[in-house]
């Protein structure tokens, strides 16, 4: 909700209880527009996706359908000929099939055991490893002259041929290992040769099951069948679609409908609340609708079903529309417009407006720059017939002819990649 302020000391003389109700049926309003829109949204997708448009001729599809499945039980006496022709082949296919994933099993066995014995091969390296480094840090500690001075000493006799046997006990494993890792690897590629060539055959039994088909009046039977059936799907679809269309519709109407009565509710509630108007306050909106709706026809907004209004609580709108729900450029424009027509009030009517305009320049997909020009234009126009008032927009995109009276405040600090706005003087 866009709820203004103008100090212009006024008070409302309306009970509470009215304008809570107010607030609870503007908010109900705005809920049912977007659930409006939501179902609108539904229903033309359905009809571009299902290509379904004015009157559903239900008659002629269910007759159509009624037709079709009449063809498929005539077509039903003769897929037994069909079983006989196929019998053979899927015969072959399921025997095939079922060797490809019995080789597929084997294969899965193979390939874990190959990743255990390399994970063994591991484990036997690094104690090959230590026992390696263990004999060669005894053989320093044995060469050092302060442990034994004798040449025929025996004191590291036996630690020496315990080395010396493990580490050959390790190293035969460790050959054996990569044998039978060599073996299985074999074995493996065996099996693979042996599925691409069951699937070779499976292929080929397919395309003879097909030739044959096709060759016979089942063939044509077979696709009489699928067409039949694809059309039944398609009638089928187009029915469910149309029971959504319909269920979709009611609920628009209904939600329209709904809508209707909360409008009459609210203008209702609003005389009672207008009624103890102050003058000034109908006068500020008055004047503040006919700037918004000058500034909207600055900006083109030409997709605007109705005139741009004020209510009472100074809540904006379009006709039933509020404009939160406008989307896109038309959002874009309709806000553009307020701003620009409440900095105008402030300075037509000299109230404690702080007679500066600061904006941020629209996309350019969301405002033509034409459209632009023209709003910065009255803009510049608006502040020379008020020489106190100025305009400040921000802008990567969009240039606008400067004069003498125009000032570009351009980044002058230098930064990583491009200058900034703000910085310390001097560094």
């Amino acid at each position: 909700m866009l709820e203004i302020g103008l100090d212009i000391g006024f008070v409302y003389g309306v009970h509470v209880s009215i304008k809570s109700e107010l607030k609870r049926n503007r908010i109900s309003v705005d809920e049912l527009a977007e659930a409006i829109v939501e179902q609108k949204n539904i229903i033309e997708k359905l009809e571009n996706t299902f290509e379904i448009s004015g009157q559903f001729d239900a008659g002629s599809l269910m007759a159509e359908r009624e037709n079709i499945e009449n063809r498929l039980k005539a077509l039903e006496c003769n897929f037994s000929e069909l079983g006989d022709v196929t019998a053979d082949f899927d015969s072959a296919i399921r025997s095939e099939n079922a060797t490809i994933s019995k080789l597929a099993f084997l294969i899965t066995g193979k390939t874990a055991r190959v990743k255990s014995l390399k994970h063994v091969i591991e484990e036997v390296d690094a104690e090959i490893e230590t026992l390696t480094l263990n004999d060669e840090a005894s053989d320093r500690f044995r060469n050092f002259d302060g442990i034994c001075d004798n040449k025929e000493c025996g004191m590291f006799a036996v630690s020496r041929d315990s080395y010396g046997k493990s580490l050959v006990y390790l190293k035969d494993q460790l050959k054996d290992l990569v044998d039978n890792i060599s073996h299985l690897e074999m074995e493996i590629s065996q099996l693979v040769s042996e599925v691409h060539e069951a699937k070779s055959k499976v292929s080929k039994l397919d395309r003879e099951k097909e030739n044959d088909i096709g060759k016979s009046k089942i063939g044509h039977i077979a696709k009489s069948v699928r067409i039949n059936t694809k059309r039944l799907v398609e009638i089928e679809t187009q029915f469910q679609a149309s029971a959504s269309l319909i269920t979709r519709r009611k609920n628009m109407d209904d939600l329209t409908s709904r809508r209707g009565q909360l409008h009459t509710a609210i203008e209702a509630l609003a005389g009672s609340a207008s009624r103890s108007e102050d003058g000034r306050i109908r006068q500020a909106r008055d004047d503040l609708t006919l700037l918004i709706n000058q500034w909207v026809d600055t900006l083109k907004a030409t997709g605007l079903q109705a005139n741009a209004a004020i209510d009472p609580d100074f809540n904006y709108s379009f006709g039933n529309e509020r404009y939160t729900a406008l989307d896109g450029s038309l959002r874009t424009r309709a806000v553009l417009a307020f701003h620009a027509a409440l900095f105008e009030y402030g300075l037509n009517n000299d109230t404690n407006h702080p007679r500066l305009l600061v904006l941020d320049t629209p996309k350019q997909q969301e405002l033509k720059a034409d459209h632009l020009q023209a709003y910065i234009q009255k803009l510049r126009d608006l502040c020379d017939r008020h020489s106190s008032a100025q305009v400040v927009f921000s802008s990567s995109e969009f240039e606008f002819d400067q004069t003498d009276k125009d000032e570009i405040w351009l980044p002058a600090f230098p930064g990583e990649n491009h200058n900034m706005y703000l910085g310390v003087e001097g560094t």
